[in-house]
């Protein structure tokens, strides 16, 4: 497993698309009522495509560690903590500057793009500014007021203090952490949000010392790096069983449908909590890369499309709120038209800008 996934390229693009058009749906449409039998709608629960995102994310987190920790295993003598520690603050400040290179330019559209649809008199035009300061550096999910002009990027923030929690334990106790605690944690964490809120979903709702997003950061990246572990060990085993090749696709199959009909239902929010261990199966199928028809997926348009939803992601409120401008006077379907070639556009755009500071500045 250390090449690019082309079935994962694939889930995080279709992913993409229906945390897009959830948020065009409430932006353009208004939420949907949860409350009124179930029925299809608009992509009501398109949000819960986020959990996604964070498992795949933990699991290619795990595959680095992973390769340090056989590193480690082959040397004759173990790092010394000083030596640790100026890895985990190497790894931080790469992974920060590597995703800051993306968010910068779409940041500073965004905010021109919230100054234009609604602007305001200066002093105001002045607060707003300062109220962006710690969004602009990826800090909201610390705690500071969420005052952003892109809130969609509260991932990013949940996602680097994730990662910067969850290093140096794994780091240091990986097979520990990745086989019994996180599981645990993970299973007794979802209960008491789900107990206290109701429902996995929820960014600023706050838990007395930290903000639910960095909570479910935390927790599901972590289980992306258990989803790892156990992708790993079928591979090993099973790599060449048709029965589970099959018996895994099947599974993989089912929960992706299971999930899509989720998204597209007015089901109550309450029934989140499912929706997580279904998406930790698709990971973990098609990150083993066992399951039949997985080269399919190996195409350099999948590979792109792939790469390409991170950009797509950063750019829909955008894209939603210029169409929703520019686009008054039209019906809801066609501005949900609109804002998704735009969001397009600019993720396109955006992809262009983010390889280019890359280069140079990497």
């Amino acid at each position: 497993m250390t090449k690019r996934n082309g079935k994962i390229e694939f889930y995080r693009f279709i992913f993409c698309l229906c945390i897009l058009w959830y948020h065009a749906g409430s932006i353009l449409r208004g939420d949907p009522a949860l409350n009124m039998g179930i029925h299809p709608e608009f992509f009501p629960h398109g949000n819960m495509a986020v959990e996604f995102f964070f498992l795949v994310n933990g699991f290619f987190f795990a595959r680095s560690i992973s390769k340090k920790v056989e590193a480690d295993e082959s040397r004759d003598h173990l790092l010394t903590n000083k030596e640790l520690s100026k890895e985990y603050t190497g790894f931080l400040i790469n992974k920060y500057k590597n995703i800051f290179i993306v968010h910068l330019p779409i940041y500073l559209f965004s905010l021109l793009v919230a100054m234009f649809v609604d602007p305001l008199p200066l002093v105001d035009t002045v607060i707003r500014l300062v109220d962006n300061i710690p969004s602009l550096f990826l800090l909201q999910m610390t705690g500071w007021e969420m005052q952003g002009s892109n809130v969609i990027e509260w991932y990013l923030s949940a996602m680097l203090i994730a990662m910067a929690i969850l290093y140096p334990i794994c780091r240091k106790y990986y097979y520990t952490m990745t086989r019994y605690f996180i599981p645990l944690f993970g299973v007794l964490t979802f209960g008491v949000m789900w107990k206290n809120t109701g429902y996995v979903t929820g960014v600023v709702t706050w838990l007395g010392f930290v903000f639910k997003g960095s909570v479910r950061g935390i927790v599901e990246i972590g289980l992306g790096m258990t989803c790892y572990e156990i992708a790993k060990w079928l591979q090993n085993k099973y790599w060449d069983c048709k029965k589970i090749s099959v018996l895994l696709l099947i599974a993989e199959t089912v929960s992706f449908l299971c999930i899509i009909t989720y998204v597209i239902l007015t089901i109550n929010k309450s029934y989140e909590i499912f929706i997580i261990p279904l998406m930790m199966i698709l990971v973990i199928s098609a990150g083993s890369g066992i399951t039949c028809g997985s080269c399919f997926f190996d195409k350099k348009t999948v590979m792109f499309l792939g790469r390409l939803s991170f950009s797509l992601y950063l750019s829909q409120l955008s894209a939603i709120y210029l169409a929703e401008y520019f686009g008054a006077d039209l019906r809801i379907r066609y501005q949900v038209i609109v804002a998704t070639v735009l969001a397009f556009a600019l993720a396109l755009g955006t992809d262009k800008v983010g390889a280019y500071l890359k280069k140079k500045l990497c």
